[in-house]
């Protein structure tokens, strides 16, 4: 009889070297606190043409915020925000507000347990049109991801999550004014008793 040789098995070799990739290293995701911000609306007019946005940091590591201006807007029949690509897409009668905004600093480093100002201005230029201007500062969290050697020789990754706030920005610049209607006006009757139904 014919003795076949044993073709020679690698899962149990394979096995062991995924195994000891993955003990070469621990990816935890630590649940961080979010980062705080107060005011979550600013609204500025000519009166008041400046405000401070406060950032609260209640974790225990530093964190890294990062703002930039963004035009947005509410989605319809679903209450989220989304961004939109040009002030064409903005809702009617509201305008950009950040082509005269300013603020500073442009990126801050929140310590723990600490807080942090950013201050905003309005410049509006002398021929601005009434209306309402509209922009939103996105701020980004940006935690740095913490590498670190284990006792037992394990490299250890924290992972971070990163979040994104979004802080209307509006200014209020001349007479506004909102005009109400009543046309057909009608008396009629609802569930036995007397109702005007208007439109």
């Amino acid at each position: 009889m014919r003795a076949h040789a044993r073709r020679p098995s690698f899962r149990g070799h394979r096995f062991g070297v995924f195994a000891l990739a993955l003990g070469a290293a621990f990816l935890v995701a630590a649940p961080a606190l979010a980062l705080t911000f107060s005011p979550t609306r600013l609204i500025l007019s000519e009166r008041q043409r400046t405000a401070v946005l406060r950032v609260f940091n209640p974790g225990d590591e530093p964190d890294r915020v990062r703002m930039e201006w963004k035009l947005m807007r509410m989605k319809p029949g679903t209450g989220v925000l989304e961004d939109v690509p040009s002030a064409d897409a903005l809702p009617d009668g509201v305008r950009p507000a950040h082509d005269f905004t300013i603020y500073a600093p442009r990126q801050v480093v929140v310590p723990p347990g600490e807080r942090q100002i950013i201050r905003l201005m309005v410049r509006p230029p002398k021929d601005l049109d009434a209306g309402e201007y509209r922009s939103h500062l996105v701020l980004t969290e940006e935690p740095e991801r913490n590498t670190q050697q284990t006792n037992d020789g394990n490299l250890s990754v924290t992972l971070r999550t990163v979040r994104r706030t979004s802080i209307p920005v509006i200014y209020r610049h001349g007479e506004l004014s909102a005009d109400i209607s009543i046309a057909d006006a009608a008396l009629t009757e609802r569930n036995g008793n007397p109702a005007l139904r208007v439109t």
